[in-house]
Formats: C-alpha cells, structure tokens, sequence
C-alpha cells in the first residue's frame, strides 16, 4: 500500500510541477489569430516627442497602433504596438476599462519608442507646460481599443512560425559597446493552412531616432512595416527591446538633422525585415501552442527630484501613489516561446539577467511596455559619469532591483510549452530551485523511449541538480516513460494519473526517492 501511494504521490507531484496553473486534461491548443491596424497619425499640429523641442512641421508618414490577438483554448493574448516614444500605464488602463472581446489583464501595449511622433507624456511640451494633446491621446486610446477588438473578432484558425538569429551592424550601444543584444526574435501567425499571412511580430533593441527633421514619421520601422507587408502580406509589427543605455542606431549621423537621413532609415528597415523573412525560411509551423500568462504590479520609489517638480507643475502625469511608482510586469508563453515585458528603457546587463532565466525559445523581451518609466539601470550604474544622461531620466536606483525579482518569481510560474523531453530535462539545472533540494543525495535514471527520448542520469546533491546523457551504473530509482506520453503530461493534454493507471509511467527502485523528487519538482 506504502509503495503504491508514495508512485501516486510521485506522479501526481510531476504533473504539478509541470504546470504554471491548473488545467483540465485534452483541452485544445489550437491557435486562433486575428490582427489588424490602424492609422494614429494627428490630423492637426502637435507638440513632438523625444527630439529638439517643438511642434510638427507636417507628416512625412503614417504612424500606427498595430494589434495581434491570440486565442489558446480558454486563454487569450493581445499584443499591441504603437508608434509613439511611450504609453503610460494611466493611459492603458483606460483602454482596458473599454475592452470586450478579450480579458483587460491580458492586453500588452508596447511602443516602439518613436522620435518623431506626438508627445504622449509630457516633458516635450511649451517650457513649463505638458507637451501631452488630451484630445489626441484619447483618440489614441479608442483606436488601440478599436483595434483590437477588430483583431479579437475575426480571429480564424492559425499556426505559427517562431525564429531568432542575430542581426548585427545597425544597432550600437553608444554607452558601453561591448554590451549589447543583437538577437533577432520573430513570431509570424498564419492562417491554418498557410494560405495568408495574418500578422508578423519582429522583436529587436534599437532606439528609433534616425530622422529629426520636425515631421510625423514612423522612422525605420516604417520601413519595417512596408518591406515586410510586402514580402509576407499581413500585419507588420515591431516591439523594441532592451533599448536603454543607449542602444541606438549605429550609422554615426543618424542623431543628425535633415533628409538626408531617409537613406539610413530605409536601409535599417529592410534589413532587419529581409533578416526576419531569413530566419522565417527554416521554421516550422506549428498549430497547437498553449498560452500561459501572469502579471504582478511593480512598485518602486520615485528617486528623480525633477520628474517630481514635474509631476507638482502639471508637466507630467501623477506617476506616484502612497510614496512610490505604481506600475506592472507580465510574463507569457505561447507554445515554446516565452515573453517578458519592461515598463521602460532597460540596460542589456538587465536583458541579459532575464534571458538567462528565460527557458522558452525564442525569448520575446517586450520594452516600454506596460509603462515608459524612462531608464532602467542596475544599481552599480546608476549616477556614474558614464550613465549621468540615462540617471537624469530615470525613476530610480531601486527600479532595476525590483523589477528583476519580480520578473524571475513570474518566470518560475509561468513556463513554456515544452517541445522535447531532451530540452525539458537538460534544463533541470537552471528551472529548479536550489533551496527545494534540501539534503537529498540520490541519482535517479529516465529512461525515455520512443522518439525524441533517451536515457539521462540526473544526479542530486548538495543542493545542486545536475544531468548527464546516459544510463547510471547504479541509480538509486529509474522512471520509465515514452517520450510522446511524458510530453502530452508535462504540456496538459494527459493527466500524470492517467498515464500511471494506463502503465505509461514507472518507477522502480527506492520509490521514497521518488517521492521527494517530486516534491522538489513541485514549484
């Protein structure tokens, strides 16, 4: 009886462990996608974001929110970017009092981070007053909710491709260069029997401020969106990534005025879109992925002396409640790949912490989304002469700190869709946490048949995990399972009792053992 129930316990412990939220056997995970934009551009002149002071001298062109809708079984994502140098967490969750078709905390609003778009927070306006149109800002927010209820409402069958792959010499970290992430992350949503593009979400770190000649101008990513439209159909949409300190273009006039930048603008555009068609060629599609999703508010104190005059003058927003900074972060999955979001301008030491903690692939880093709390620097940084520019627009020293433990609880909750048992187990290492494994000191053998399995020795001591491909002379307890059946456990679509009852688990040796690997599975 002992041995009988300690095997239930076992299992019923690993199916735990494998999930981020409860969920019931053989739900479907197949995708539905729906996409759609909408033009932002101002119909009148407006104060401009992010460049010399002053209002628009015309619009050379269109600037956009651009919406994807994904639908997983009972669980739903919007992702949304807008053509504007920030979107403050105020003005989100005024879009979210609106929505209908798709859950208010599952909306992401990111944007790219536009030099040459309107003034949607404040500190570019007249000298002493908010540069923020309320008329325009508002218009904003009703087409980004348009949008997406748009997109929610004509969502169809769909698969998707995922890709990374570097993409060097356009951007430059003019700060530190050596620090710097070139990757490339690509998402493209088409219809189920890839007939027609529905959208393509390019994920990459560079500032777009190329041009600085007074007009409405999407900059480079306006050529983003037009070469990949071209090449692939669909939606075109880009979401900047660790962009701070200071990730910009890497053409030495790109910061300079005058047309005679477009040249630049247009290259950068159609390189990174001829690079994400590259990296697309040699994708699979897949039409199952599942969709996990949490978020946790963030808050922090508000260091900046002069964003708090700002704040008392009526510049800026009242960004500060019962003494700090209320503000958000969200960790997704959808199939294998995993997004984090930033509520600003990240350094790359920041991007690089959370990557390494990430386990999907590809791994989606969405800044200034949620939020543009400005930069985001590590303590060690922040006020040195190095960074004087990037701490004088910055909240805090204490936001990295807190953003990054809040960011790694999220990460151990929400994991993503396992691909292969080999990916699964051989990240053992970096997914469990040290201080669950207690005293254990035991080698325990899997035994993965069919394929994508394998034979794996996972040895457990002195708080440590390690694995090592192959069988173990003397394992203290072996677990056999195929690798189809493991899967369908660790990814939801069997339960753990069901595969035991059916003889598709087993456990031979000290089955205690077994026992407490299963609580140390349990996260």
């Amino acid at each position: 009886m002992r041995i009988g129930i300690l095997i239930l316990c076992f299992v019923s412990m690993l199916v735990l462990a494998a999930l981020a939220t409860p969920s019931g056997a053989q739900e479907s995970k197949g995708i539905m996608a729906g996409a759609c934009s909408a033009v932002i551009t101002p119909t009148k002149t407006v104060w401009m974001a992010g460049g010399e002071r002053g209002q628009n001298k015309g619009v050379h062109d269109d600037i956009f929110c651009r919406a994807l809708v994904l639908k997983s079984g009972k669980e739903t994502l919007a992702i949304v970017s807008v053509d504007l140098i920030g979107f403050m967490n105020a003005d989100l969750q005024e879009v979210r009092k609106n929505l209908k078709s798709v859950p208010a905390e599952r909306l992401l609003v990111a944007a790219t981070h536009d030099h040459s778009a309107p003034d949607p927070i404040g500190l570019w306006g007249p000298e002493g007053q908010s540069g923020v149109d309320k008329e325009y800002m508002a218009s904003v927010r009703q087409k980004i909710g348009d949008c997406v209820e748009t997109a929610a409402k004509n969502v169809k069958p769909a698969r998707i491709r995922f890709a990374s792959g570097e993409l060097k010499g356009i951007a430059k970290n003019w700060d530190e260069e050596s620090s710097i992430d070139e990757t490339l992350a690509v998402m493209q949503v088409e219809a189920a029997d890839g007939s027609a593009t529905i959208a393509t979400l390019v994920n990459y770190a560079c500032h777009p401020e190329v041009m600085n000649v007074g007009e409405i101008t999407a900059d480079w990513p306006g050529f983003l969106y037009k070469r990949l439209e071209s090449k692939l159909g669909g939606v075109a949409i880009f979401v900047n990534g660790a962009l701070g300190a200071m990730v910009s273009p890497a053409a030495p006039t790109a910061h300079d005025a005058g047309a005679n930048n477009w040249p630049i603008a247009e290259s950068m555009g159609n390189t990174m879109a001829d690079r994400a068609v590259e990296l697309l060629q040699g994708a699979t599609p897949v039409a199952e992925a599942a969709i996990r999703f949490k978020s946790s508010p963030l808050l922090t104190p508000m260091d900046n002396q002069d964003f708090l005059k700002a704040i008392q003058a009526g510049i800026l927003p009242n960004l500060v409640r019962e003494g700090n900074v209320h503000t958000e972060v969200a960790v997704a999955t959808v199939g294998p790949a995993q997004i984090v979001t930033i509520p600003g301008e990240a350094q790359p030491k920041i991007n690089f912490t959370l990557k390494e903690a990430m386990t999907g692939q590809p791994k989606f880093v969405f800044g200034i989304c949620q939020d543009e709390l400005g930069y985001i620097l590590v303590p060690e940084d922040y006020g040195t002469d190095n960074y004087k520019y990037e701490t004088s627009m910055s909240i805090g020293k204490g936001i990295a700190p807190a953003l990054i433990d809040a960011l790694m609880t999220l990460l151990l909750e929400v994991k993503p869709e396992v691909a292969s048992v080999k990916a699964w187990i051989e990240a053992l290492p970096k997914t469990l946490k040290p201080e669950r494994l207690g005293s254990i000191s035991a080698v325990y053998q899997f035994n993965v048949s069919g394929e994508g399995g394998g034979n794996w020795t996972v040895t457990v001591k002195d708080k440590t995990i390690t694995v090592q491909e192959g069988t173990a002379q003397k394992p203290d307890c072996t677990i056999g399972v195929s690798a189809a059946d493991w899967l369908a456990v660790l990814n939801r679509t069997m339960q753990g009792l069901q595969a035991y009852y059916a003889g598709k688990i087993t456990v031979e040796g000290d089955v205690d053992l077994a026992a407490r690997l299963g609580e140390i599975l349990l996260q």
